[in-house]
């Protein structure tokens, strides 16, 4: 894959940033390669969304002749339908999307941006609607880990069609505050099969990642073998060890009660 990066500024300030140290830092200018017939390219950032030249780069990356665009983002601007429209008129073909817990306080706590959970969710939704797919990331943290198997629940019924599970990286943000973000293997290990086993369950491929890409063999015994993206309509939302500040008076939910947990996700798009 061709990664094209657009620097590290973001909406977000997640608790874990590999590019923390860098936040500040000037955008690149950025260098597209002449020929990119038949490639895969990635967009990157910080966050791609942000960007107001994103639309003109991923047309600019399909005129070269690119066979596929993923844009890897928080997904917080594609709760705007017109944007997402704008994204695939371009010629984007994917987003990767980070999602960091199955709950507004979860998923908050991680982004430290309050709400950018609702955004998220819709954003994912907005995708998915207009027909493209959707592979949702999450970094695995003290704070989490116990909740994996929700967030494969929630990613699924947003309509993700895989999970991707990624170790805490030891630099920027995670470098900082790696003793309080990097939990145990052998505490997190059944947490990370339990998401392989509600993706299996869900139709849903889960994959554990370290930081390099390498499967995370102590925690989950081995690379997991992928499913079909095809699952059943209705998904439970069962609920673990809440989160602080999380409320639990509603019990185990369903894909079409996706409406309690996220109040307006289901209503007017935004501009």
């Amino acid at each position: 894959m061709v990664i094209v990066e657009l620097g590290p500024r973001c909406n977000n300030r997640c608790v874990f940033c590999a590019q923390a140290w860098e936040r500040d830092a000037t955008a690149p200018v950025v260098a597209l390669p002449e020929d990119l017939r038949g490639e895969r390219v990635g967009i990157v950032g910080g966050e791609p969304t942000i960007q107001p030249e994103l639309v003109s780069i991923v047309a600019a990356v399909r005129a070269r002749g690119a066979a596929e665009v993923i844009v890897q983002t928080n997904g917080r601007r594609l709760s705007y339908g017109r944007y997402v429209g704008e994204l695939l008129g371009a010629g984007v073909t994917g987003f990767d999307v980070s999602l960091q817990g199955s709950t507004g306080p979860m998923h908050d706590y991680h982004t430290r941006v309050q709400g950018s959970f609702g955004q998220t969710a819709r954003g994912i939704r907005n995708a998915r609607g207009a027909g493209v797919r959707v592979v949702v990331s999450t970094v695995v943290t003290r704070s989490n880990y116990r909740h994996l198997a929700e967030v494969v629940e929630v990613a699924r019924a947003l309509g993700a069609g895989m999970v991707r599970l990624r170790a805490v990286k030891r630099v920027g943000a995670g470098h900082d505050a790696w003793a309080r973000l990097m939990p145990r293997p052998e505490l997190a290990r059944p947490s990370v099969r339990m998401a392989v086993q509600a993706g299996q369950r869900l139709g849903v491929p889960v994959v554990a990642l370290a930081q390099g890409g390498e499967p995370i063999v102590d925690w989950v015994g081995g690379p997991e073998a992928e499913t079909g993206e095809q699952g059943p309509r209705g998904v439970e939302l069962t609920r673990a060890r809440p989160a602080r500040g999380e409320d639990r008076t509603g019990g185990a939910r369903t894909g079409e009660a996706l409406r309690d947990i996220l109040p307006g996700l289901f209503g007017e798009e935004g501009g």
